[in-house]
């Protein structure tokens, strides 16, 4: 099952850069972004994870694609699920191997999950 996710977050950058620890950074932002975006132009980028709600990178996506967008990526988020627990057991288990931990095998059984 994949849900899009829909982002509704009321932040701007100019909402950051009014704090005076983060306009520098702001600014850098939108330099980086004038010279970057444009190479993304006609795609796509996806965020793709496991839940809508709770945990750290589904709370910090609503803000990254607030930004992303208002330097112009298109971008989407959806959410991978299902109902079995294995499935559940199976990201948790990507999630430390992008982090450096565990065993990097997987094999078709994994992939049959996914």
């Amino acid at each position: 099952m994949i849900e899009t996710v829909a982002v509704d977050e009321m932040l701007t950058l100019d909402d950051y850069q009014a704090h005076i620890h983060l306009s520098e950074a702001v600014r850098s932002l939108r330099t980086e972004a004038r010279a970057l975006v444009p190479h993304l132009e006609g795609r796509t980028v996806w965020m793709v994870n496991s839940t809508a709600r709770g945990g750290g990178v589904a709370e910090m996506m609503p803000r990254m694609i607030t930004i992303f967008r208002e330097l112009g990526v298109d971008v989407k988020w959806v959410v991978i699920g299902s109902d079995k627990p294995d499935f559940f057991t199976l990201t948790k288990r990507l999630h430390n191997l992008i982090h450096g931990s565990g065993d990097p095998g997987l094999g078709a059984a994994e992939r049959e999950v996914y």
